[in-house]
C-alpha cells in the first residue's frame, strides 16, 4: 500500500463512505452523523480525484453527490 498522503486519504474516505451507507440502510439511530460523514467522504474523494488524476469530472460529479446526500436527508433545510 501507498504512503502517498492522498492516498491514504481516498482509502480512509472510502472506508468512512462504505460504513456511513450502511448504517444509512440500517437506519440505525446515528444517521445525521451518517449524512455528515457521507458528505464529507464525497468531498474529500473529490478532491483526492483532482489533485491525483486532475479529474475534473470525477471531482463535480462527487462534489454534486456531497451536496444531493445532503439535500436526500434534510429536504425541508434548503
Amino acid at each position: 500500500m501507498s504512503h502517498d498522503s492522498v492516498d491514504v486519504a481516498r482509502y480512509n474516505m472510502s472506508l468512512t463512505l462504505r460504513s456511513s451507507l450502511e448504517g444509512m440502510v440500517r437506519q440505525d439511530e446515528y444517521e445525521a452523523d451518517h449524512v455528515s460523514n457521507i458528505c464529507v467522504a464525497y468531498r474529500v474523494l473529490g478532491i483526492c480525484a483532482l489533485l491525483q488524476t486532475a479529474d475534473v469530472d470525477a471531482f463535480a460529479e462527487l462534489l454534486c453527490k456531497s451536496g444531493q446526500a445532503r439535500l436526500c436527508a434534510c429536504p425541508g433545510e434548503v
